[in-house]
């Protein structure tokens, strides 16, 4: 029986094989696009999956009046909180720990590192290649090392016991290999050492310099927790700063929020979800282009079914049951969608290389962490809805109507394969809608005005600037003289990604209060990025000098003079008129504010502008804020003579153990809006994808009911209808059902890009356009569709149709 489907199947593909073909043409589209969002889907999803207690884990997050979100923490709080709170099973704290240059004997390479306390292992139980993870991280001058960074400076061999040197002196035994690759984590660095000893400075409330995970016994009340966690640090930081716990709740800025560990990469509200919104949009096109292929496969089914009408008539009158007809339609719609798999696959493994470096990834179809039990399950469901219903269709055929040339004119069957295509064209339509809106947000990020001047501005890491900074003065002349730069400056935090780096200051100005940025610049900075000064005047030195006789006695704190810059939003926010002249309290100074600057757009559009202190670098060995980037303003048409130049004098002169790292800052700030950009370009892509399926769709509904009509066209020319006419009367049911289309999608479109548009600090309007040219370019689509085949009507053989009649 197998055997004489197989054939039937075969036969019909050789006779007819427009349907067949643009059927799995269809689904495979529509599967291939599925995979593609389900791989990009899991790969975002993967990080901290794999840890065993990641629901019980949290991580605290400061959100300050001002909008800020820090995930810093100060380490005074974690170790009181370990002893104060029953709910509070461990405590693990953690902080970046530098770059570094490697030795082993004639190996140097440059890693970074992550220092810990001795618990990492715990929470984060990566397996071990060599070493034991419960003996680990118990002294100062031990390391572990990932997997592949062992590899790169050992070799194959056993690196326990081996000594290396971290930069100039720093000799450490390595305890331990750890792999790190298959074990997707934030918390992962290629060298793992033990945090310094509690020290001083620790003692601070207000030192947020610490990552901190809690693990919370399971059943913590986590909103009872928050409560009581904060309300244990207000009573600490009003003991410190010598004031009633009723006056210090009168001017705080922050308050402390748990995050789940699983959910910090998408969801965490520090970096307002790292892609949240773009997996989120992706899994929902995703899902329904295959749910739209899944139509179209059901309204090509069907179109086709009116050829096989009398097929299935016969195979009744000679006795098939409808249980036989239904499995042998099942068996042939097993069989395209086999193929469409299989097509799709292909494609899928074609099309990785080009989509990883679309959306910046690395996702293959063997990765152990992708979701193909969901995958399956979503594959498996809407292809038997695709299969059943057609096979039902055509299994229900009346054999003596359809011997009789009377069927396919049920009104419940138009009207069914005309509602899927409405909600075709209504999905279509919408991300037409979103597709445009997301390029004209784009477009618009790219032209607006930022406040400084990206353009030919070189920027160079300085790898070890609490040494390097002593040679500022004679490096900064020395590169001015190099042919082709025009200038230069340092910063701390440039516009563009490190922007949001460096550190924040408690502010306060006649008995006001509030968080602002502080940026570390020498005397040229503001001259170099074109950063306008609205009143006053810049620093005359690149260095401040800590002034002996110029310390203000307050209570019981000494305070030094100094210079600063502030911006405008910094004015705003403290209500100062006349600011020249003005003083206000931070950290260890009371600053003299010589200068305004305009506010400049240097976090991204989706972060408000904030306060901001400029001030001088500290010519002092111990203090801590050093030039972290040399910027250099580059003559544009000598860019790619300067480059190696700027190069061969920092290696020769300036650093020369470690490589030469810079970018410029245009590509730099286009880091911030990269993720729109992939998401403007994949979405556009989907959109045209999901538009092609629907013509499919159309053309399948169109072909059947014009076929369908071709006796009433017949009959109608006979009686004298002029081309036109007939023309007009076979296309305005589906220009019909495409404007009903459109005035359902352009509400839901809209509701969708005012969605996606609120994640934006500085955004446009939503564009009258995107409501124009996407129901023009639908109805466009639409017209050319359906006029081609009302053409196949006007052309039938009028004497053959009406010949029974």
């Amino acid at each position: 029986m197998i055997k004489n489907w197989l054939q039937i199947f075969i036969r019909n593909l050789k006779q007819r094989p427009l349907y067949p073909i643009v059927n799995v043409f269809g689904i495979t589209i529509g599967v291939t696009c599925f995979l593609l969002v389900m791989l990009y889907v899991s790969f975002e999803l993967r990080y901290e999956q794999w840890v065993p207690n990641k629901t019980a884990i949290y991580r605290p997050i400061s959100v300050w009046d001002s909008g800020d979100v820090w995930a810093t923490h100060p380490r005074i709080l974690a170790v009181k909180a370990k002893e104060a709170f029953p709910e509070v099973e461990d405590v693990l704290i953690s902080n970046f720990g530098g770059s570094h240059l490697v030795h082993y004997q004639e190996e140097t390479i440059q890693r970074t590192s992550m220092v810990v306390t001795e618990n990492f292992f715990q929470f984060f139980p990566y397996p071990f290649v060599y070493g034991n993870a419960d003996k680990v991280l118990q002294k100062h001058n031990t390391l572990i090392l990932s997997n592949a960074f062992a590899k790169e400076l050992f070799g194959e061999m056993n690196p326990v016991g081996k000594v290396i040197r971290l930069d100039k002196e720093d000799m450490y035994t390595v305890e331990g290999v750890y792999e790190k690759e298959k074990f997707p984590s934030q918390f992962q660095q290629d060298i793992i050492r033990l945090i310094d000893k509690f020290d001083e400075q620790d003692q601070t409330w207000g030192n947020y310099n610490y990552e901190v995970l809690y693990k919370l016994q399971v059943t913590t009340d986590l909103k009872s927790f928050e409560k009581k966690f904060n309300d244990f640090f207000d009573k600490y930081v009003a003991l410190e700063d010598g004031e009633t716990l009723e006056a210090y709740l009168k001017q705080k800025e922050n308050t402390f929020v748990f995050e789940q560990l699983d959910q910090l990469y998408l969801f965490s509200r520090v970096h307002q979800g790292r892609g949240a919104t773009t997996v989120i949009i992706l899994s929902l096109i995703g899902v329904l282009l295959l749910f739209i292929s899944a139509i179209n496969f059901v309204n090509l089914s069907i179109a086709g079914s009116i050829l096989r009408a009398k097929e299935v008539a016969m195979r009744k009158t000679l006795g098939a049951s409808k249980q036989q007809l239904v499995a042998q339609f099942v068996l042939e719609v097993f069989l395209q969608c086999l193929i469409a798999l299989f097509m799709a696959l292909m494609l899928v493994e074609i099309l990785l290389p080009p989509f990883n470096t679309l959306m910046d990834t690395e996702v293959s179809l063997n990765a152990n962490y992708n979701h193909w039990g969901f995958a399956i399950l979503v594959f498996v469901v809407t292809l038997l809805l695709a299969g059943l219903l057609p096979a039902l269709y055509l299994s229900n055929f009346k054999a003596i109507k359809v011997l009789k040339g009377n069927f396919g004119r049920s009104k419940n069957g138009q009207q069914l394969k005309k509602s899927m295509l409405l909600v075709q064209f209504i999905i279509s339509a919408v991300f037409l809608i979103c597709a445009i809106v997301i390029q004209k947000q784009l477009r618009f990020m790219q032209q607006k005005d930022l406040g400084f001047s990206k353009e030919q501005i070189m920027m160079v890491s300085i790898q070890q600037p609490e040494s390097t900074w002593r040679k500022f003065n004679t490096y900064k002349q020395e590169l001015k003289q190099l042919e082709g730069v025009r200038a230069v400056t340092t910063t701390n935090r440039p516009p563009g990604v490190y922007a949001n780096q460096g550190a924040n200051t408690g502010v306060r100005y006649m008995q006001k209060d509030m968080q602002a940025d502080i940026h570390f610049v020498d005397a040229r900075f503001f001259e170099v990025m074109g950063i306008y000064i609205n009143q006053g005047k810049t620093f005359k030195k690149d260095w401040f000098v800590k002034d002996e006789d110029k310390i203000i006695k307050e209570g019981d704190y000494y305070k030094f003079e100094n210079q600063i810059l502030v911006n405008k939003q910094f004015l705003n926010n403290l209500e100062i008129n006349d600011p020249i002249g003005k003083f206000i309290d931070y950290w260890e100074f009371k600053g003299e504010i010589i200068g305004v600057v305009d506010d400049y757009l240097a976090k991204g559009f989706d972060k408000e502008i904030l306060p901001a202190i400029f001030m001088n670098y500290n010519n002092d060995d111990s203090y801590w804020v050093k030039p972290n980037f040399v910027l250099l303003k580059l003559d544009p048409s000598k860019i790619s003579e300067v480059i190696p130049k700027v190069e061969l004098f920092w290696t020769a002169n300036i650093e020369k153990e470690h490589p030469f790292q810079y970018e410029f800052l245009d590509e730099n700030f286009a880091k911030l809006y990269q993720k729109q950009s992939r998401l403007q370009k994949l979405v556009t892509i989907l959109s045209g994808l999901m538009i092609v399926i629907a013509l499919l769709g159309l053309f399948a509904v169109a072909s059947y009911s014009i076929r369908s009509r071709f006796k009433e066209v017949a009959i109608r020319k006979t009686l004298g209808a002029s081309d036109n006419q007939l023309i007009f009367s076979l296309l305005k049911e589906f220009l019909w059902i495409t404007i009903i289309a459109i005035a359902a999608a352009l509400p839901i479109g809209y509701w969708l890009s005012e969605r996606w548009l609120s994640d934006f600090v500085y955004r446009i309007s939503i564009p009258w356009m995107a409501f124009v040219l996407s129901p023009i370019l639908i109805l466009l689509c639409t017209g050319a569709i359906i006029l081609m085949q009302s053409m196949k009507a006007l052309r039938i053989d009028m004497v053959k149709q009406l010949k029974y009649e």
